[in-house]
């Protein structure tokens, strides 16, 4: 008595990302494994591993809970072993997984259309960390007035 929904067992792991708290998906929030066996979307390890400091002899991202290093393939982000377990649990539709490739600090996934007027077409986002064109100049409305 004390349970809301005895009938809906708990997943084993989490279908969202403990970074970003979006719930995993076969695009820009697959869940990719670290080799320390914990798992975030693919959005959130592609950030990160774009913030590691450049031209090292390869890429080492520590993981976020635990700091194991995880090697970063030349590839990128999108090379790294989803967990199949987690894109299993998805709805069916989801389980294929899509392909997604660097370009620069660019994630892009190939969006198929049926449309023979707007043929396959890219969607990206920029996993660079932005930086503010002038830090020192509060945004016109925000000063203490």
């Amino acid at each position: 008595p004390g349970s809301l929904s005895p009938t809906s067992p708990k997943p084993a792991s989490p279908v969202e990302c403990s970074i970003c708290f979006n719930t995993y998906d076969n695009t820009f929030k697959t869940p990719k494994l670290l080799q320390c066996s914990h798992v975030f979307c693919l959005e959130c390890v592609a950030r990160l591993s774009a913030g590691l400091p450049p031209n090292q002899p390869e890429d080492q991202l520590p993981c976020p809970f635990c700091r194991q290093l995880t090697s970063i393939p030349l590839e990128g982000a999108p090379a790294l072993q989803t967990s199949k377990e987690l894109l299993a649990t998805l709805p069916p539709e989801l389980q294929q997984e899509k392909v997604l490739w660097m370009e620069g600090t660019k994630l892009c996934c190939r969006q198929s259309s049926d449309d023979p007027e707007n043929p396959d077409s890219c969607i990206s986002i920029d996993v660079a960390m932005s930086k503010p064109e002038s830090p020192e100049a509060p945004p016109a409305g925000l000063a203490g007035r």
